[in-house]
C-alpha cells in the first residue's frame, strides 16, 4: 500500500473519533451558553454562592472544549501516526537519494575519463571534416572543368555526404538518445 492510500485510510479511522469529539464539542458549546445564561441571573441576584457554583463549572466546560479542539486539531492535522508514516517514507526517499548520488559520482568518476578522450577525438575529428569540406568545394570547382569522360574516371561523387561528418554524428547523442535532465 503506498503512502498516500496509508494515510487516506488513518485518516479514515480517525475520521470516527474527530466526529464524536465534533459532537462533543457541540453539545458543550450549547451547556456553555446555557451556563453563562445561568450565571447573568446569579449576577442579577447577586447571588455569590451560585455565581461560585456556576463559574466553576464554565471553566470544566470551556477546559473540555479546549482539550477536545486540540485533541480534533491533533487527529486532523497533526496525526502522530501520519507524521510517523511520513517521516519513515522520507526516510527512505532520503537515504536512496544518498545511495544513488554515490553511485552517480562513481560513475562519473568512471566516465570521466572517457569523456575527455572523447573530446580530444572529437575535435580532431571535426579538424578532418574541415578539411574534407575544403578539399571538397575545391574539387567541385575544378571538377566543373573537367569532361564527362574524365570526371567518371576519377569517380567521385560531389553530392556524397561527408563521411567524417557522418563519423562524428554517430558519435554524438542524437535526439532519440537525449534523456531528460530537467
Amino acid at each position: 500500500m503506498n503512502l498516500n492510500d496509508r494515510i487516506k485510510k488513518e485518516r479514515n479511522r480517525v475520521a470516527i473519533d474527530v466526529e464524536q469529539l465534533v459532537k462533543e464539542n457541540e453539545a458543550d458549546s450549547k451547556n456553555l451558553k446555557e451556563l453563562q445564561e445561568d450565571y447573568r441571573k446569579a449576577i442579577f441576584n447577586s447571588n455569590e454562592g451560585e455565581m461560585d457554583k456556576i463559574n466553576s463549572q464554565i471553566q470544566e466546560v470551556s477546559v473540555r472544549i479546549t482539550r477536545r479542539k486540540i485533541k480534533i486539531n491533533e487527529l486532523s492535522k497533526n496525526n502522530p501516526i501520519i507524521q510517523k508514516m511520513i517521516m519513515e517514507e522520507i526516510t527512505l526517499w532520503v537515504n536512496e537519494i544518498s545511495i544513488l548520488e554515490k553511485q552517480a559520482a562513481d560513475k562519473f568518476k568512471e566516465l570521466e575519463p572517457i569523456r575527455k578522450k572523447l573530446l580530444k577525438e572529437l575535435i580532431e575529428l571535426d579538424k578532418m571534416k574541415h578539411r574534407v569540406n575544403n578539399l571538397r568545394s575545391v574539387t567541385g570547382s575544378y571538377l566543373n572543368q573537367l569532361n564527362d569522360t574524365n570526371k567518371k574516371k576519377i569517380m567521385y561523387d560531389e553530392y556524397a555526404s561527408n563521411k567524417v561528418l557522418d563519423s562524428i554524428l554517430s558519435l554524438l547523442i542524437e535526439r532519440g538518445d537525449v534523456f531528460k535532465v530537467r
